[in-house]
């Protein structure tokens, strides 16, 4: 099976790391998921350091 591609946005990671009962952190939990793989770019992790 192959696996579905997501990239996840900079304010939904922040979002995720400050709220443990939020949407964002609901989301990145589903997305633990074999189906899924999540794309992140060296710029994208380096933006949320700005948080």
């Amino acid at each position: 099976m192959e696996r579905i591609q997501i990239v996840v946005d900079t304010n939904v990671l922040v979002a995720a790391f400050r709220s443990k009962r939020g949407a964002a952190r609901l989301l990145l939990e589903k997305l633990n998921d074999s189906r899924w793989q999540i794309n992140l770019s060296t710029a994208m992790l380096l933006d949320t350091k700005t948080f």
